[in-house]
């Protein structure tokens, strides 16, 4: 085996802003991995070229993301079009017959990433051994495995929450899904290696066929460790509103599949019960802030409701820090983890979070924090009222909570992950 550190090339491999679960984990990750001696190369679409990245290239990541020219016309789209049959014609014509895919998409998923990520292989050919790519094996997984079978490289894809592309935000496979299934079952079934931060998402591989104890361990939850310092800011001052409040915390996009719905529906029997509580819902606006609202209203809660939007990041640990209860509702087994909830476990805060996908992977009930069937408003709602009448069991989960999630996600354990996952005998 070459005891020298390969160079790897991230598809997807995206950085905030924005800021997203795949983000998130990669702010950490990609440095970490320069840190260990790899060379890393990152490649993020084209809608990301409005965002600076720097501070990541000044630690050493090597970032690519395609630019269209500024006032293009149209004779310029006409040669990337013609760029892209001259240089891929093969795959393209595999998948028009084998996975009878459109034109336009497949035109429209080769021009988010090709021909500059093509053109960055062939000028790094000797210096990347490795493609990783993350999510989404019939978008971002085909562009991968035709640069990997192009260039000879090892190509490895990790499986979050979806395995095939859904138009329902709930459901994990829909009318959607079928037309790509053959797509995805073939690109993954080619990749050298496959991973997963998650069991249960290594699990959504079975879907296609594949044998999910094949998937390789990536299990790093990385960059919590700010959660554990205490916030630099004070709070109150921003939100005068909550001061002397209790706050059940609810951190995500306002979305249906996230599930804020369930906890405003459980907090008027919260409420009646203790009438110093406040819900504080953080988070940007996916369409659902005004049905929210409206539902607040209905249920007579609105004046024990904050909806703050987006918020800086130092107010945020902020929140977690005066959060008597946190909770995690998401009601869609899309959900691969779920960054928050193992935020709130660093923070110190108690939690109740929905059954789903890998959550209890992390949290024990009864032991480091309580679970409830997703979606379901009344237990959610007993188990709110558990925690803030009882400040002998909200400690003690807090503590657990803290000393598993260091322990789970240890940065040993991962380092240990890494090697097994970039290490190929030739």
């Amino acid at each position: 085996m070459n005891s020298q550190k390969p160079g790897i090339l991230f598809l997807n491999g995206v950085l905030p802003p924005p800021y997203g679960g795949i983000a998130h984990h990669l702010k950490t990750y990609l440095p970490l991995l320069v840190q260990e001696g790899y060379k890393v190369w990152t490649v993020m679409e084209r809608s990301y070229a409005s965002h600076n990245y720097d501070e990541y290239q000044a630690r050493g990541v090597n970032i690519l993301i395609p630019r269209d020219p500024p006032h293009a016309r149209r004779p310029y789209y006409y040669r990337r079009r013609l760029t892209l049959y001259s240089r891929y014609a093969r795959w393209m014509m595999r998948r028009y017959v084998h996975h009878r895919s459109s034109y336009r998409s497949v035109e429209e998923q080769l021009l988010s990433y090709l021909p500059e990520t093509d053109d960055l292989l062939r000028w790094h050919q000797h210096e990347i051994d490795i493609i990783h790519v993350f999510d989404r094996p019939w978008r971002q997984g085909w562009i991968g495995q035709i640069l990997a079978e192009k260039y000879r490289k090892r190509l490895i894809i990790s499986v979050f929450g979806e395995v095939l592309p859904h138009d329902d935000p709930i459901e994990l496979i829909d009318a959607a899904s079928e037309p790509y299934r053959s797509l995805s079952q073939d690109v993954l079934q080619r990749a050298d290696r496959l991973a997963s931060m998650t069991r249960s998402c290594a699990e959504r591989v079975a879907l296609l066929s594949l044998n999910p104890s094949t998937v390789y361990p990536l299990y790093f939850v990385s960059g919590m460790e700010e959660f554990i310092e205490p916030p630099a800011i004070d709070l109150y001052p921003h939100f005068p509103e909550l001061k002397g409040k209790r706050i059940v915390l609810f951190v995500g996009q306002l979305q249906p599949r996230k599930g804020p719905d369930v906890l405003l529906r459980a907090m008027p029997g919260v409420i009646e019960r203790f009438p110093d509580v406040v819900v504080v819902i953080v988070g940007a606006d996916y369409g659902m802030h005004a049905d929210l609202e409206a539902l607040a209203a209905y249920l007579g809660v609105e004046t024990s409701c904050v909806f703050t939007g987006p918020v800086p990041q130092d107010t945020l640990k902020a929140l977690y820090k005066a959060a008597t209860v946190f909770a995690f509702t998401t009601v869609s087994q899309i959900e691969c983890l779920g960054l928050v909830f193992v935020q709130a476990m660093y923070a110190r805060c108690a939690v109740v979070a929905s059954d789903i996908s890998g959550v209890p992977e992390v949290i024990r009930h009864g032991e480091n924090g309580l679970l409830y069937p997703p979606g379901d408003a009344a237990a959610l709602q007993n188990h709110i009222i558990t925690l803030l009448g009882d400040p002998t069991l909200r400690q003690h989960l807090s503590a657990q909570a803290f000393a598993d999630v260091n322990h789970q996600f240890a940065p040993a354990g991962l380092r240990d992950q890494i090697a097994a996952l970039y290490s190929f005998d030739d």
